[in-house]
Parts: C-alpha cells; sequence; structure tokens
C-alpha cells in the first residue's frame, strides 16, 4: 500500500515499506477497520505501539494473562502489556500510561530488552546531551553501536552530536530502528 503521507523520496520510505512488508506496523484504520492512506510518519509513537513493534520485530509468541498495568487492561495493548510484564521490561511498571507517547531512551532501551541484546555496560556516550547517568545512557550508546540510532543531523547529514533522549519519538524514527536492527540481524 502507497501512502499519502510517505512520499518515496523520503529519508524514512524503505524503513516504513520494510516494517509493513513484514507486517511489523500497520497504516491507519478507521472506525470500520478500512485503510485510512496514511501511516501517521510524523505521528508520536505510543509506548504499547513500540512494545507492539518490538515484539513483532522479535516474532515472539504472546502469552495469555491480563496484565497488572491499569492503563493496558481492556485495550488493544493488553495482551503485548503482560508479554512485556512477564518479561519484566523495566520500561512497562504498572503505573505507566502505556498509551501515552514513549521517549527515545525508552523505545530503545525496550527495542534492546525485547531481542535480548546485551547492553554495553562500558560504552561511553557519543552524545553531548546524554549525561551518563541518565536512566537508559548505556542503552542508546549500544544502539549507537549497533548502527541503529545514530543521533541528530543537520539539513545537510552532518551530525549534530546530539540524541534528545528524553523528547518523544515518531513512527518514521521507530520504523527506522526497527528496520536496521531486522537488517543487522539477518547478515
Amino acid at each position: 500500500m502507497v501512502f499519502a503521507d510517505v512520499p518515496v523520496d523520503s529519508w524514512f520510505a524503505p524503513f516504513v515499506s520494510s516494517v509493513i512488508s513484514e507486517e511489523i506496523a500497520t497504516g491507519y484504520e478507521d472506525e470500520q477497520g478500512n485503510p485510512t492512506g496514511q501511516f501517521g510518519a510524523i505521528n508520536p509513537v505510543t509506548l504499547a505501539e513500540s512494545l507492539k513493534m518490538s515484539l513483532q520485530a522479535a516474532s515472539l509468541e504472546l502469552t495469555a494473562g491480563t496484565p497488572r498495568n491499569i492503563s493496558a487492561e481492556g485495550s488493544w495493548a493488553s495482551s503485548f502489556v503482560a508479554q512485556a510484564e512477564s518479561m519484566k521490561l523495566d520500561v512497562f511498571t504498572p503505573d505507566r500510561n502505556v498509551h501515552e507517547a514513549a521517549t527515545r531512551s525508552e523505545v530503545v532501551h525496550t527495542i534492546l530488552q525485547v531481542l535480548g541484546l546485551p547492553v554495553a555496560p562500558n560504552s561511553s556516550s557519543p552524545f553531548t546531551d546524554l549525561p551518563a547517568g541518565h536512566k537508559y545512557a548505556k542503552s542508546i550508546s549500544t544502539a549507537y553501536l549497533y548502527g541503529i540510532m545514530t543521533g541528530d543531523t543537520d539539513s545537510e547529514g552532518n551530525p549534530l552530536g546530539t540524541v534528545r533522549p528524553d523528547d518523544t519519538i515518531n513512527r518514521a524514527e521507530v520504523s527506522k530502528m526497527i528496520a536496521l536492527i531486522k537488517d543487522l540481524f539477518k547478515k
């Protein structure tokens, strides 16, 4: 499917195509379940959405059960959050609203945990806005080492040395990380 908000010449088009073709993500649907033709590339990703993409990228079977997380109960995310809790994923605490926008660092940390990738214990951050004491600094530095998180660039594509760990992340950016890590482990 072609999405109106994913121009074929955009930096994110190949990554969106990859996650769509592997059924890791889908475009938006209307109330009747019909495709709207929108992917929502620039829309912030919620914790639940990023979890679903991570679990689907890992091809994990979901375990049955009711999540302890109140915000997930009775929602489409219920089984995914129950799985996250059974895996003891750090970000998914009983009181964290999984339908709120996720931060860049939360998504990176979740992807690494779901895929069982070790976090480099002694990695130093190449980013000026990532303090060593940040809760997910080692996860972001590890993602940088894997090449799945490169940080911000200017209009020419030159690195700015920043990663904005506590800012929200959009669907295009998460698609890129998931597609890159899937490609990395195909080799």
